[in-house]
C-alpha cells in the first residue's frame, strides 16, 4: 500500500472510529453533576495550561536547536503539540484506588479529556497555516 495512502487510511480510522469511542465511553461513564459545576474550571486549566505548555516545550526545543536537528520553529510546535498533552492515567488510577475527594477527581479527569482536544486543535491549526505563513496566534486559530 503507497504510504501516503496507509496514513490517510490509518488517520481517518484513529480520526473518526477509535477516538470518539474512546471520548463517548468516557462521558458515558462521567458524574456530569460534579463536571458541570467544575467545568469553568476545568477549561481553565485543559486550555491555559495545555498552551502554556506547549508555547514552554517549543520555546526549549528551540533553545535546544544546537543539539539535535529540529531548527523550524513550525515543526517544533507540532513536536510540543503532539508531547504537551500528557493524560494523567496513573493519576486517575491512583486516584480511584485511594477515593480523592470526588471533585478533584472529576477535574483531573475533565482537564485530561479537554487537554487532548486542545492539542490537536493547535497542532492541525499549525498545518493548516501556508508554509510561507508567518506563525502567529491570529484571531481564527484561537477560534
Amino acid at each position: 500500500m503507497d504510504s501516503n495512502l496507509e496514513s490517510l487510511v490509518f488517520g481517518g480510522i484513529l480520526k473518526y472510529f477509535c477516538l470518539p469511542v474512546i471520548i463517548f465511553e468516557s462521558g458515558w461513564s462521567l458524574r456530569l453533576r460534579d463536571f458541570i459545576s467544575q467545568f469553568g474550571y476545568i477549561l481553565l486549566v485543559a486550555v491555559l495550561g495545555t498552551a502554556v505548555s506547549i508555547l514552554v516545550v517549543a520555546q526549549l526545543i528551540m533553545a535546544t536547536s544546537d543539539y539535535h536537528i529540529i531548527q523550524d520553529p513550525r515543526t517544533a510546535y507540532a513536536i510540543a503539540c503532539r508531547i504537551s498533552s500528557a493524560d494523567p492515567v496513573a493519576t486517575l488510577s491512583t486516584f480511584g484506588s485511594l477515593n480523592v475527594d470526588p471533585v478533584l477527581f472529576i477535574m483531573v479527569f475533565g482537564e485530561s479529556q479537554i487537554n487532548d482536544a486542545v492539542a490537536i486543535t493547535i497542532f492541525q491549526s499549525l498545518n493548516s497555516l501556508s508554509s510561507s505563513a508567518k506563525m502567529v496566534f491570529d484571531r481564527q486559530m484561537v477560534f
